[in-house]
């Protein structure tokens, strides 16, 4: 009687384990197939894209290697006119204010209406013993917001003497340069704090942004995939890839960047007219009609569903769709 109890319970706690296995399992498969499965696509997508974004970067850098060869054998000389110029701004902002420290008592004993033209003069902030590169940085923002750029610049200088290594101080600094369209100075700076920081995004956008200026589209999508290989959650970066492989005339490379902006965010609705167009460009029919029943589900008016339409219908049957 007694032996018989143990197997009772053994196959009551087995019945009992059947039981809720069998009730979970239609979640677990849905799990599986629907969710699962749908993120290691996407994260084999953006696998696919750094690979080949890697690769271009490496062509192109290989490229640019052969053709800057002597720049790269003068480097160090330019390191050190660089420093040369840094500390020739730092002797000029210097003067600059031992001039106002030395008229400004003059100016106390001028009368009430002649007080306005002091305003012209803006003078440099004093140098705090106790300041930090990081209380130098903020300073120098903050004029640089306040569109100050004489002491935005002298705040930077003081910030690259104190640490000639801090990117930071670079980027700032090259701020200000961009800000008084000294863009060849500004590239330069901003050359600098890459050098010293390779993985900052925002020192990688402003190269690029420079390169976009000067209609440099090939430079600009090296920086562009560069930051996407550090930051690749960013989608306006992808959509920008998309537009400047197109300038460059690499409508296949173009047709990836924009697939992954949508896979980012996927109802924006300028991103999925760009997948449509670039998918009909190269070819995919099946991606080219998946997009616009996108456009069409988040807004019917869209100005361009029916040329897209009228386009889809002239590619005639798919074969094979991108990968």
């Amino acid at each position: 009687m007694f032996s018989i109890i143990p197997l009772f319970l053994i196959l009551f706690s087995l019945g009992v384990i059947v039981v809720i296995v069998a009730r979970k399992y239609p979640e677990l498969t849905i799990l599986d197939l629907d969710t699962i499965s749908e993120r290691k696509e996407k994260q084999k997508k953006k696998e696919i894209f750094s690979r080949k974004a890697s690769q271009r970067s490496k062509e192109q850098h290989a490229r640019m290697k052969d053709v800057f060869a002597p720049v790269g054998k003068v480097f160090t000389s330019i390191q050190i006119s660089f420093r040369k110029y840094v500390k020739k701004l730092k002797d000029e902002v210097e003067e600059k204010k031992q001039q106002v420290s030395l008229s400004l008592p003059s100016r106390q004993h001028r009368s009430h209406g002649d007080n306005a033209i002091s305003h012209v003069f803006q003078p440099i902030e004093s140098v705090s013993k106790d300041e930090t590169i990081d209380d130098m940085l903020k300073k120098g923002m903050r004029a640089l917001e306040q569109e100050n750029a004489q002491t935005a610049e002298a705040a930077f200088i003081r910030a690259i003497e104190t640490d000639k290594k801090d990117a930071r101080a670079y980027e700032g600094l090259g701020d200000v340069y961009h800000s008084q369209e000294q863009l060849l100075e500004a590239e330069e700076t901003y050359l600098f704090a890459h050098k010293l920081s390779p993985k900052s995004v925002s020192i990688l956008e402003k190269l690029a942004k420079l390169a976009l200026g000067k209609e440099e589209w090939n430079t600009a999508i090296q920086y562009y995939e560069q930051a996407v290989i550090i930051e690749d959650t960013n989608a306006t970066f992808f959509a920008t890839l998309a537009e400047l492989f197109l300038k460059a005339g690499q409508p296949d490379a173009a047709y990836e960047a924009v697939s992954q902006a949508v896979d980012l965010l996927p109802k924006n609705i300028h991103y999925l007219d760009m997948l449509t167009e670039i998918s009909i460009m190269v070819g995919d029919k099946s991606r080219a009609e998946d997009a616009a029943q996108a456009i069409r589900m988040i807004d019917p008016e869209h100005p361009r569903l029916a040329a897209f339409k009228e386009r889809i219908a002239d590619m005639g049957d798919q074969k094979e769709t991108k990968n």
